[in-house]
């Protein structure tokens, strides 16, 4: 419909690139009367376009006016950077390297009150050893008392299992001594700290684990190292030291580096065992049961650390015997 109107009553102005319609019904059709409508119709059209617009815009603006929102614009506030200093936060000029910059927990002054039960505190020197203070290898301890050793080696594996056997150690009062490998404490020091609370202490267990009776093995290293790693961490330095795999003893292998470095680093107990439990078993040598001065070897990742435990614990009380403090008596 649209094209029909077009071409019907449509014509074309010259100049224009399109055909112009019908203005209307009632439109002039003379040539002299388009060029009135043309000439005087579109400036008097303007004229009232812009006398409308005149009329219009106060309105408008003062109906704008009235709706504009007047309540109180919210206050920007700058933060301004509080340049108090956290009492929390160390300061690198007054916190000394490599030390630990937390402040004592409850786990700590709950250690302190249970070393009461050991006679040499958490890694003190015994009567017997000051009275001895030459390097000896021991396997087990001679005396009358009944009691046994509790030993654990190495290093966290599973943090259920290591929780289990904690609470067990809390709820018995067990003490622990927990020969470490420095490369493998990582994050778990305060584990360590408590585990050992109990009239127990930390002591040397290299700083890799390697084969003492294996070229290339450097025992200055791994011993020295160990020692300086663990009076760090942990505050006292290390007297005992249990080498990996009990190399050099039990190929035969010549012991003598691996002595000269202990003795070298401020170690004189070599520190071995006569019973191990592991994964539920246990095994003695010798003799075919728990004996008075045993050393029982334990490891932190074995996956039934608390069942283990809790059985030697039971044949100890079978066989009249209560875990004490190896250092009150090396």
């Amino acid at each position: 419909m649209g094209v029909a109107w077009l071409d019907t009553g449509s014509w074309a102005i010259a100049g224009y690139p399109y055909l112009v319609s019908h203005a209307g019904p009632g439109a002039p059709r003379t040539s002299w009367g388009r060029a009135a409508v043309l000439v005087l119709g579109i400036p008097l059209g303007l004229v009232a376009l812009a006398f409308a617009f005149a009329l219009w815009a106060p309105a408008s603006g003062s109906s704008d006016a009235a709706t504009v929102d007047t309540s109180p614009v919210a206050e920007v506030v700058t933060a301004t950077p509080d340049l108090t200093p956290d009492p929390a936060t160390p300061d690198p000029a007054t916190e000394p390297i490599g030390q630990p910059a937390a402040e004592p927990s409850a786990a700590a002054s709950e250690t302190e009150t249970s070393t009461a039960a050991s006679t040499t505190g958490r890694s003190g020197r015994s009567e017997a050893n000051r009275a001895n203070p030459a390097l000896d290898v021991v396997w087990r301890v001679e005396t009358d008392d009944p009691v046994f050793f509790i030993t654990v080696d190495d290093n966290l594996r599973d943090q259920a299992v290591a929780d289990a056997a904690l609470q067990l150690v809390r709820d018995n009062d067990i003490p622990i001594t927990a020969f470490l490998t420095t490369n493998y404490v990582g994050d778990d020091g305060d584990y360590f700290d408590e585990v050992t609370s109990f009239g127990g202490s930390i002591q040397n267990h290299t700083v890799t684990h390697p084969f003492f009776n294996r070229a290339g093995a450097d025992p200055y290293f791994e011993i020295c190292t160990a020692q300086e790693r663990l009076a760090a961490q942990f505050g006292d330095t290390p007297w005992m030291m249990r080498p990996p795999y009990g190399e050099p003893y039990f190929s035969g292998a010549d012991p003598s580096s691996v002595e000269g470095a202990a003795a070298s680093c401020g170690v004189n107990r070599i520190v071995m065992w006569s019973a191990v439990v592991d994964n539920g078993n246990v095994s003695y040598n010798p003799g075919t049961t728990l004996q008075p001065g045993d050393i029982v070897l334990f490891h932190f990742w074995d996956p039934k650390f608390a069942e283990g435990l809790q059985m030697i614990l039971d044949i100890g009380k079978a066989n009249g015997l209560t875990p004490a403090p190896l250092e009150d008596y090396l």
